[in-house]
């Protein structure tokens, strides 16, 4: 009784398994997390999502909920309580992907195996959909009919009273749809890793002539070195070490990369009197100096300093461009004041290097210019960029050289020779477009046109994700920027994966029917 148990215990666990690995790999499980996936991006694009930067920060965060989510309004505080306003970092997000990464694998683990006998020993006799026809022509002009018609790519078996002619197209697409599930679980696998292990520091402001180091590596300092062409000079325990510095081109040490964000305005001023005596400036956050650099993290900010001896204040404010000429560069505006006067007696746009007599003092106006960065680590990020890859070249294949197979069984009868085809198609070809209506013509470009449409569309949108993951990496350090057109992008990706997965299933179905299963 008790072995009866135990082998009824098996057996149920067993039966558990394998329907927990079949909804595993199951396409429509993987359709359905895709569209989750795909209306949580949607939804991300109506609701004010908190920036990445402030999360791990709680004020930051309260203060940015405050003035963009009504908190006290009922949508506000629902909201707030599903965590709605940071949806591509939150739970439900990362679940669904983590079961969409279990999907990918346990459906990769279980197609590769049948693929591998595709390629080393074609489609199975009883596999495919099968059409019987009979010519009215011999077996040997019949027999020229076909390779005519299969361009001679066949290989003969002779076999006793009958001839086998097969044939296949597409060889290599048959590890498409693999490399597609192998690309996104791969992409799936980097994102994880760039939530786990990456770091970002944004807003990183290195005016002209200062050290900064950054928190996440304490040993790393760095300033400008030459401002035109700009490099990037990094003080390490190895040494120094000179980085060009660029917009679209970010700079490279040890795994962190430096993105330029924009160069603010900076300018450098000295004052010497009539007999060249350098007076000292004092800065309004400093101590006094020969030679003082004011840097502006951006326009309308406005900065100070006085000259003691002279008994003069000088108040600058940077503009993105002249008043009177938007099509000029940035442009500093610069006022000089009397101790306790409201009056400027000096007042002026500075756009170049420029010097001034005011009061008996000559002072020196240097432009020059800052730095605003982005510094990153992200070691998931090749790893994700090379499952977009992946996905995008599974893709192609699938839409340029789809699989396709014919076995044609040909044998003399009284009235003709009786042809009996087996034809096997892979997702994007169902094989009953192919019957060739005794053979007369190929299917039509109308015949296929839903099919490769929607390949075309997955195509095209895969290409454009990774894109769109590049080149945001390259400018900015984020996958993709906060601007609503990239998550509609990823929304439509995920939908036309969806759609070939829904369609890939649908075309096992009709297999299954017409073998009358």
């Amino acid at each position: 009784m008790m072995s009866e148990n135990v082998a009824s215990a098996k057996q149920f666990s067993s039966q558990a398994l394998t329907q927990i690995w079949r909804l595993a790999s199951s396409p429509q499980v993987q359709a359905g997390l895709l569209l989750a996936l795909a209306a949580l991006a949607l939804v991300s694009t109506v609701i004010p999502q908190v920036p990445d930067q402030l999360i791990g920060d709680q004020i930051a965060t309260a203060r940015w909920l405050a003035s963009h989510v009504p908190t006290q309004e009922v949508i506000g505080r629902i909201v707030t309580a599903l965590g709605l306003s940071h949806i591509l970092g939150g739970t439900v997000w990362r679940l669904l992907c983590g079961l969409l990464f279990i999907s990918l694998t346990v459906q990769l683990a279980d197609l590769l195996p049948a693929r591998w006998r595709l390629w080393r020993e074609g489609p199975p006799e009883e596999e495919g959909v099968m059409h019987t026809e009979t010519l009215d022509l011999p077996l040997e002009e019949a027999l020229r009919v076909l390779q005519r018609w299969l361009h001679g790519h066949t290989e003969r078996i002779e076999e006793a009273k009958e001839v086998v002619l097969t044939r296949q197209h597409g060889r290599v697409s048959l590890w498409a749809w693999p490399l597609v599930l192998f690309g996104g679980a791969l992409l799936l696998a980097g994102l994880w890793i760039s939530v786990q292990a990456s770091w970002h520091e944004t807003n990183v402001f290195l005016p002209p002539g200062r050290t900064i180091r950054i928190g996440h590596v304490p040993a790393l300092a760095m300033e400008l070195a030459v401002t035109s062409p700009l490099q990037l000079k990094l003080n390490t325990s190895q040494g120094e070490k000179l980085l060009p510095l660029a917009k679209h081109r970010p700079a490279r040490w040890d795994g962190v990369r430096f993105h330029l964000i924009d160069q603010p305005p900076a300018l450098v001023i000295q004052a010497h009197t009539s007999d060249g005596r350098a007076l000292q400036l004092q800065p309004l956050d400093g101590d006094p100096q020969a030679e003082i650099t004011l840097a502006f993290r951006e326009a309308q900010t406005e900065k100070g300093f006085a000259v003691p001896k002279a008994g003069t204040v000088f108040r600058l404010v940077s503009f993105n461009h002249l008043p009177d000429d938007p099509s000029s560069g940035p442009a500093l505006l610069v006022q000089a004041f009397e101790a306790d006067q409201s009056d400027p007696i000096y007042s002026d746009f500075l756009t170049s290097d420029a010097e001034v007599d005011i009061g008996g003092v000559r002072y020196t106006f240097r432009l020059s210019r800052a730095a605003r960065l982005t510094v990153v680590q992200d070691p998931g990020y090749p790893i994700a960029l090379a499952g977009s890859l992946f996905m995008c070249l599974g893709c192609l294949l699938m839409l340029l050289r789809p699989y396709k197979a014919w076995r044609a069984r040909l044998r003399a009868t009284r009235a003709g020779t009786q042809v009996t085809w087996r034809m096997f198609g892979l997702e994007g070809i169902s094989p009953h477009l192919m019957m060739l209506q005794a053979l007369r013509e190929k299917p039509t470009w109308r015949d296929l046109t839903r099919v490769k449409a929607s390949m075309a569309l997955s195509v095209f949108m895969m290409v454009a994700l990774t894109l769109s993951l590049w080149w945001n990496q390259r400018n900015t350090g984020w996958y993709w920027a906060r601007e609503p057109e990239w998550i509609i992008l990823l929304t439509l990706t995920l939908v036309a994966l969806a759609g070939l997965a829904w369609r890939r299933s649908t075309l096992m179905e009709t297999r299954a029917y017409e073998r009358g299963e």
